[in-house]
This record gives C-alpha cells, sequence and structure tokens, in this order.
C-alpha cells in the first residue's frame, strides 16, 4: 500500500496474518473537504478502479473515516476527475487513529506500533498533526483494538487514547462531518 506522504516507513505484518495483492493498474481518488476548516482543500488517495465510478481504497485517509478496501463512488467535480461522491461499502478492517504529541520519537512509535501487528494490526503509518493510522485485519474487532492500544500506551508520554473506526463506524454521515461529497 502506497503512503500518502508520512514521514516514516509503513510497517508491513507477518506474512502469516495475511496477503499482499499486486494491482496492476491504480488512479488517484480524491476526497474534498469543506472549505470552511482547518484541513487541506483535498487528500488524495490510491484506488484501484472496479468501474468507471467505483474503486476500493489502496490507502488510508489521514482526515476522515475512510479505510483500506473500502469501495467508495466518485464523479467529475470541477477540476476534480474523480472526486469522492460517498462510500459505497465499508471494508472488514478496523481503523485506529492515535495521536501521538511531538516528544514521541518516530523510533519509540515504530516500537510501539509494531508491537501491535503480532496482535492483529497489518500497518502503521504516520502523518502530520501528529497521529498515527493503524489498519487492523477482520478479527481485530474495535473493542480489541481498543483494549491493545490502551494497555500498550498507558503511562506513556505523549501518548493519547486511539479513535477507533470499525466498519459500521466508516459511513457517509461521519466522513461527511470534514469531507465535502459532492452529489453525495
Amino acid at each position: 500500500m502506497a503512503s500518502t506522504g508520512a514521514p516514516w516507513a509503513v510497517r508491513r505484518a507477518a506474512p502469516e496474518l495475511g496477503t499482499v495483492v499486486r494491482v496492476t493498474h491504480k488512479t488517484k481518488v480524491t476526497l474534498l473537504f469543506q472549505p470552511d476548516c482547518t484541513l487541506p482543500r483535498a487528500e488524495h488517495m490510491w484506488a484501484e478502479p472496479l468501474d468507471h465510478r467505483h474503486f476500493k481504497l489502496l490507502n488510508t485517509s489521514f482526515f476522515a473515516p475512510l479505510c483500506v478496501e473500502d469501495i467508495v463512488e466518485t464523479r467529475p467535480f470541477r477540476d476534480t476527475p474523480h472526486a469522492i461522491t460517498r462510500l459505497v461499502e465499508p471494508s472488514d478492517l478496523t481503523l485506529s487513529v492515535t495521536q501521538i504529541d511531538p516528544i514521541v520519537s518516530i523510533t519509540e512509535a515504530c516500537r510501539v506500533t509494531e508491537g501491535w501487528q503480532v496482535l492483529g494490526a497489518s500497518w502503521t503509518e504516520g502523518a502530520e498533526p501528529p497521529h498515527l493510522n493503524t489498519v487492523w485485519h477482520a478479527h481485530g474487532t474495535p473493542d480489541r483494538v481498543f483494549s491493545v492500544i490502551a494497555h500498550d500506551i498507558r503511562g506513556l508520554p505523549g501518548w493519547h487514547m486511539p479513535v477507533i473506526y470499525g466498519p459500521v463506524d466508516r459511513t457517509n454521515e461521519a466522513i461527511g462531518l470534514w469531507a465535502h461529497l459532492p452529489g453525495g
């Protein structure tokens, strides 16, 4: 999976936790943000085309509850050929977003998140503002993911409790809190 400009590398899980599927054709889809919010104008994510309007995400959004393997619908909008208009179907994966303070080193963040791989995480990416997005396998229920992270960061300076987005939490209404879904 491609990173969206993360300042540190994607960490892959052990091979027995999942398989890597090679995508021969990918394109960028765009999530547009509300003009009155403090987010950038847009976020671009890699996706595998399923047909001319539907795509399977190959990235996780750093700003909205969209996870790798979610199916989205797009349409041309202004200067954007593939603007996301709605989430069609969330994947069965769980997404956690853990806020960290600047005092947390990349080395520490990698050490903590690598431990999550043996507990069901596929990978973790970091971005600015400082947060860590972690994708968890389907058997990593939102409650289990929260418990794992809460246990591992308890007492660590600069780590904050995560926000967890299971499949039922990733909805068009949740995405629309930040994003502009044209025609969605």
